[in-house]
């Protein structure tokens, strides 16, 4: 379902019912195909302890070998 997951610690600071929050978290970078986005996704809100876990998606562009070992590695899994 996902080829790897690189971790940042990061500082945040947001709104969460009506007030200012500031904490550290871990950031993730998860590398996996968009057709399998629902089933991370999914995965991450069962998992997480936040009740709105940040989870977004963007399509890249790249080197060509690299996107297809990419999609080539998550479809053996």
């Amino acid at each position: 379902m996902l080829l790897y997951i690189q971790q940042h610690p990061i500082s945040s600071i947001y709104t969460w019912d009506g007030k200012a929050e500031e904490d550290s978290e871990m950031a993730l970078s998860i590398k996996t195909t968009s057709d399998n986005f629902e089933a991370v996704s999914e995965a991450i809100k069962s998992l997480h302890s936040y009740d709105l876990p940040a989870i977004i998606s963007w399509e890249i562009d790249g080197d060509k070998d690299y996107l297809e070992w990419i999609s080539d590695s998550v479809r053996k899994k």
